[in-house]
């Protein structure tokens, strides 16, 4: 099978779109492609991924069909481990993701397409955040963390914390004050938060400057925020 070759893109205000297609876990990761200009009523309804990349995990062999023939590329097992999870079933996925949707062997292209991440993200339908395996009780850091959310409001513009009106533990708003947590619950946020997720450069450009949906996802559980630069408001969503 020949290697897949990216078509250039006609200017700086064009994006690739990769569509990931429909299968089950265990099938073959089979893409296509799709270049548009963002900023246009060509531009198809997108998520974008955000997660931490790990070239060190080797590579894997996926199917990029071009034109009705089948084309050989090679991503990081970590990436390929990751779609496996984002795929859906039934119908395929529309997505930007940097390592797909970028040539990284083109500096020229590069560059440019960094730069505009900003307004890839901003514009994007929704927000896919990785944080890896559903390990180190991940699972009741996320619903403690949703617990905790959904007792204030927080203005994030002025750093000020409100608290909802069904919240009846008085001390939330008091960063001084504890938290009633068991040991088990904080231990479980320390390892979820210690993840190389929360130590990336672009994290608040790509989690915190859309006013699109989030879900922050470990394997298959997930929870759902909805993000905008004066609040968070979360609910949640189990597989």
């Amino acid at each position: 099978m020949d290697q897949y070759q990216y078509e250039p893109l006609p200017t700086s205000e064009h994006i690739r779109l990769v569509t990931v297609h429909a299968g089950r876990f265990d099938d073959d990761i089979v893409l296509s492609y799709d270049i548009v200009a963002l900023a246009s009523d060509e531009c198809p309804s997108y998520d974008a991924l955000s997660y931490t990349w790990d070239e060190r995990s080797g590579s894997s062999l996926v199917r990029v069909v071009e034109s009705g023939r089948a084309r050989a590329m090679h991503i990081s097992c970590n990436l390929a481990h990751i779609l496996l999870y984002l795929r859906y079933a039934d119908r395929p996925r529309v997505m930007w993701i940097d390592a797909l949707c970028i040539d990284q062997n083109n500096n020229v292209e590069k560059g440019p397409q960094v730069a505009r991440m900003g307004k890839v993200y901003r514009s994007a339908h929704q927000i896919s955040i990785w944080l890896g395996k559903e390990e180190n009780n991940s699972t009741r850091a996320l619903n403690t963390m949703l617990w905790i959310g959904s007792k204030v409001t927080v203005d994030w513009a002025r750093l000020r914390v409100a608290l909802r009106p069904e919240c009846v533990t008085p001390d939330f708003p008091d960063i001084d004050a504890g938290i009633p947590l068991k040991p088990e619950d904080t231990e479980a946020i320390y390892h979820l938060c210690s993840r190389r997720w929360f130590e990336r450069l672009w994290v608040r450009q790509e989690a915190m400057l859309t006013e699109a949906h989030a879900v922050v996802q470990c394997d298959l559980y997930q929870v759902r925020i909805k993000c905008d630069m004066s609040k968070i408001r979360t609910e949640i969503t189990t597989y």
